[in-house]
């Protein structure tokens, strides 16, 4: 049914998800990211708006599906590297900067 969504309703779905319950619906980001460039595309903007650490590492969990299911080429998009890196040195809480490092790292960002 997820995958039924509109790719605006699919982020909303899938943040309310990972951040409202208990354990957090992280098998929504193998369907989400699945659908590659359109959802890189949306998920770039939600990425430059955030401010919240939470927020900014759930984003990173999705393209790092992406990256692990190649369904969009991440390497190939600099502007998306250099976004990615800048929120991630940006972030305060020590444990999600931590996390969201790790996944940077195993994307060879």
């Amino acid at each position: 049914m997820f995958s039924s969504f509109d790719i605006e309703t699919q982020y909303n779905v899938y943040i309310c998800g990972v951040q409202s319950y208990h354990p957090p619906m992280l098998y929504l980001a193998i369907p989400f990211a699945s659908q590659g460039k359109p959802v890189a595309d949306l998920l770039k903007v939600k990425l430059a708006r955030a401010s919240d650490d939470l927020t900014i590492h759930d984003i990173i969990v999705v393209f790092a599906e992406m990256n692990r299911q190649k369904s969009y080429m991440i390497e190939a998009n600099k502007d998306l590297h250099v976004l990615l890196k800048s929120k991630v040195a940006a972030m305060k809480d020590p444990h999600w900067k931590q996390s969201s490092e790790q996944m940077l790292a195993k994307m060879r960002l």
